[in-house]
């Protein structure tokens, strides 16, 4: 499988995943974000070895240096990426809600 299908097979799992998260309650869906957080942080030390055989696979497939450190992974990113798991979590549940609504000529 070619690195094109390979990203466009993750996007439809993952927009199907996001379509049955939609009937999770809002307070399962913030429990789980602040446990990947926690994992995260948790899980650091691997994270970090994984990545660096993700950065050399990069580097030796000749990806930008742009592209390389949107890969690279440290320890300030990885806690801010926690930090954001928890902020998402504390902020209103949107689902379900409508924003605003308009209607148009045409019915």
């Amino acid at each position: 499988m070619n690195l094109k299908q390979y990203v466009k097979n993750i996007a439809v799992k993952a927009r199907a995943a996001s379509r049955s998260l939609y009937a999770v309650p809002s307070k399962k869906r913030n429990r789980t974000l602040i446990t990947a957080a926690n994992l995260l942080e948790k899980e650091q030390k691997i994270l970090l070895a994984a990545n660096s055989k993700d950065i050399s696979a990069a580097v030796k497939n000749k990806l930008s240096s742009a592209m390389v450190d949107r890969l690279t992974l440290n320890e300030k990113r990885i806690k801010n990426i926690a930090d954001a798991l928890r902020a998402v979590a504390k902020q209103p549940d949107p689902v379900g809600l409508v924003d605003s609504s308009v209607k148009r000529p045409n019915g």
